[in-house]
């Protein structure tokens, strides 16, 4: 992963965590997100954020976000990249403790694999250690 798309993605982390919206996320469904992440797959540098009501994850294509999964839930609460594969974090109720949390797996183009399901009330993060 280069050293500028690093910086780019810590800046995009300030930001959000600062409690300023990046203009970027402004274009989102509602201007809201909660997960995001980038990463270098096979054909190039992407940049995704999950959304809420509904729980949809989208990517940016250069000029605006585009959906790449249907309705996952209420709220897609964090993604992460392993072993190459993008995951998303979802809560099926309001507010991240109600409902059941489920984690899904991108399979490409508007395919996603349930991959952990009931669990708990809700999913608010993942996270990799050490590769796994």
């Amino acid at each position: 992963m280069s050293k500028v798309f690093r910086l780019g993605v810590l800046l995009i982390v300030l930001l959000i965590v600062a409690g300023v919206k990046a203009s970027l996320l402004d274009s989102v469904k509602d201007g809201w997100s909660f997960g995001f992440t980038g990463f270098v797959p096979p054909r190039g540098c992407e940049l995704y954020v999950g959304g809420h009501n509904p729980g949809v994850v989208y990517r940016y294509n250069g000029s605006g976000w585009e959906p790449i999964s249907p309705v996952l839930g209420y709220a897609v609460m964090d993604l992460v990249v392993y072993n190459g594969r993008l995951y998303a974090a979802v809560t099926t109720g309001f507010g991240g403790y109600s409902g059941v949390g489920r984690v899904y797996r991108y399979d490409g183009e508007r395919r996603w694999t349930l991959v952990g399901d009931g669990l708990d009330r809700g999913v608010l993060s993942l996270a990799v250690y050490n590769g796994e």
